[in-house]
């Protein structure tokens, strides 16, 4: 698809190819973003993954070759008027594959969207409710009451009003997973996957912000809110009832304890805890030093 195909040529600064709707850090070939600002534009510019550019009319010349580069007064909603027609009449998903492996075990009262797959020996318990574009890895293990593949919350308002998105996006659930009871995975409005690596457990009542990222053998406990955009490594440890909030990482082999709060990166291999979540360690000198006063 070519910008020309959808803008009018006076919108045109410079036509390019593209396949898909996506943010200025994307790791997906072929995408269009949109920037408002000079300062982000250095951030597409070095993205071998953005094809094309949405800007301001003062930016129109300042976008270097060869990023296609698409005029508009309001590049925020030209770009999401783009999406939703790539999506409402073109299709733009994840996948549209179905499958559904006949090992598999099914509750009657469990609900299976549109573009499901479903690997050999997965359960699928009561009342659980498998979203659209959902795909479960083989002998995973989905409990009572969990949702998959349901709408992630976007707060978009364009001239202070709420903007309605079309979702493409997807859950991509790994082999040998125990999601448990009352899980949410929510999946994004990009084109993209909310993965769950192999072998890793989500225990009960946990949510899953869109577009996240979970590594393998990854244990999260009880009642932990991930929001959007997190990335969480392997062989990491969350404790019941943290709180992650967007788009940080959680490298591989990390510990946050109980009750944290998360507001920056944690290292590979650190223990954090508290509110915010900080060097446990330091926590506990701290705690001492209160203590013996």
């Amino acid at each position: 698809m070519n910008l020309s195909d959808f803008y009018p040529q006076s919108s045109v600064h410079r036509d390019a190819s593209f396949l898909w709707t996506m943010l200025p850090t994307s790791d997906v070939p072929h995408s269009i973003c949109f920037v408002q600002e000079q300062r982000f534009l250095a951030l597409v510019q070095q993205n071998p993954c953005i094809t094309a550019v949405i800007v301001p009319p003062a930016l129109a010349d300042v976008v270097a070759e060869p990023l296609g580069v698409v005029v508009a007064d309001n590049p925020q909603q030209a770009y999401y008027d783009l999406h939703n027609a790539l999506v409402r009449d073109y299709g733009m998903a994840v996948h549209t594959e179905s499958y559904i492996d006949p090992t598999a075990q099914i509750a009657e009262t469990a609900r299976i969207g549109r573009c499901v797959q479903i690997g050999a020996g997965v359960s699928v318990s009561e009342y659980a409710i498998i979203g659209d574009y959902t795909i479960i890895g083989a002998e995973t293990l989905i409990g009572e009451n969990v949702v998959t593949g349901t709408r992630g919350l976007q707060n978009l308002r364009i001239d202070g009003r709420l903007y309605p998105v079309q979702f493409a996006g997807g859950v991509r659930i790994g082999e040998r997973c125990q999601v448990l009871a009352n899980a949410i995975i929510q999946r994004a409005y990009n084109a993209v996957y909310t993965e769950i690596g192999d072998d890793t457990q989500i225990s009960v009542k946990v949510s899953v912000g869109h577009a996240g990222r979970i590594g393998h053998h990854t244990m999260i406990s009880g009642n932990t809110q991930i929001s959007g955009g997190v990335t969480i490594g392997n062989h990491v440890w969350i404790g019941p009832g943290a709180t992650l909030t967007d788009s940080i990482r959680v490298g591989d082999r990390a510990r946050v304890l109980i009750g944290s709060v998360v507001i920056e990166d944690v290292p590979a291999g650190a223990v954090v805890s508290g509110n915010f979540a900080s060097s446990h360690r330091n926590r506990l000198r701290e705690y001492a030093a209160r203590r013996n006063t």
